[in-house]
């Protein structure tokens, strides 16, 4: 079982992974709210994005890469055994397929939406992808 100070080191982590990505007035981290209007056109066809929603896609799709990946590398650095991971992805997830199963948990859960979005984000892959 991870200690809190393992915790709040992957928390740190994840956090200054996912940082960069956006100066914009709200950012994809603020809600799950604010993510979804992120990503609104994610599953538009490319042809027909205009240069914002290519612009919001590639933030949405980065924000949430950068921050699995700080999660992962942060449960790594700090010897996390499986037992005390949030979530355990498949080898060869998709980082589309991760952003759709994030927002497919907040539109599911409304209520929660307004919450931040790591959390969330943490949620919905702790239920897509439990560990064993």
């Amino acid at each position: 079982m991870p200690t809190i100070k393992n915790l709040w080191l992957i928390l740190v982590v994840a956090f200054l992974c996912s940082a960069f990505v956006s100066a914009q007035a709200e950012l994809p981290e603020d809600s799950g709210n604010a993510l979804m209007r992120q990503c609104a056109a994610i599953d538009k066809d490319h042809a027909q994005r205009t240069s914002q929603e290519f612009e919001d896609t590639m933030v949405c799709l980065t924000y949430v890469s950068a921050f699995v990946q700080g999660m992962e590398y942060g449960v790594e650095l700090a010897g996390t055994k499986v037992s005390g991971r949030p979530f355990c992805l498949p080898d060869r997830v998709e980082h589309g397929q991760t952003v759709r199963i994030v927002l497919k948990y907040i539109q599911d859960h409304p209520k929660e939406s307004q919450k931040a979005t790591p959390f969330l984000i943490v949620l919905a892959l702790h239920k897509a992808y439990p560990c064993k």
